[in-house]
């Protein structure tokens, strides 16, 4: 389990340094009242900022109308808390909040090996089809080459039976990069 560290900024402008150098922070406690910067205009910036994964904000106040909650939450937060406020239902809230960062950190981990695994699909898929229709391409040629030149020979039954399987091969390699084609948004499906 990793162990918490808390790091304090002295205004909104120290707080937005520390985001941009650290990438460790999991959390913002902000206060609604703070010098130069608001905690909503502060919570609306660092919501902005670009950073990987989810970064829960917990506003807390002295203030308990109902609209400074709302620009709060519309800024970003995540949650309010109104003070005075009970230290054991804080550390529940950023504990819960902690967890729900840790979740989106696994899912964000899963989709970019999904991504992997979907990459190295296409591109083996890609290979394959490019591989098989070359030489399907000249067994299809000789098939109809023999074909046509044994028309009542068994050999001219045999290559059409060859030549109908062979091209129903070339339509899967044909469905396949359509498939290729849909997926990388290079088609529209009709």
């Amino acid at each position: 389990e990793k162990s918490c560290t808390d790091v304090e900024a002295g205004s909104a402008a120290d707080a937005y340094a520390l985001l941009d150098e650290r990438d460790d922070i999991d959390l913002v406690l902000l206060d609604v009242m703070m010098p130069q910067v608001s905690g909503v205009e502060a919570a609306r910036h660092i919501k902005a900022m670009p950073r990987a994964g989810y970064l829960p904000i917990i506003m807390l106040t002295a203030l308990s109308e109902q609209t400074d909650r709302n620009a709060a939450l519309q800024a970003g937060a995540d949650d309010f808390i109104t003070k005075p406020f009970d230290k054991k239902e804080l550390q529940l809230r950023v504990d819960s909040f902690l967890r729900l960062r840790g979740q989106d950190a696994i899912i964000r981990r899963q989709r970019d090996d999904l991504q992997k695994v979907i990459d190295l699909k296409d591109d083996l898929f890609g290979l394959l089809v490019h591989d098989l229709r070359n030489p399907l391409t000249s067994v299809i040629a000789m098939l109809a080459l023999l074909r046509d030149e044994e028309p009542s020979s068994d050999l001219h039954d045999d290559a059409a039976m060859g030549l109908v399987a062979a091209r129903r091969v070339g339509g899967v390699l044909d469905d396949i990069l359509q498939l290729i084609a849909l997926e990388a948004g290079q088609m529209q499906m009709m």
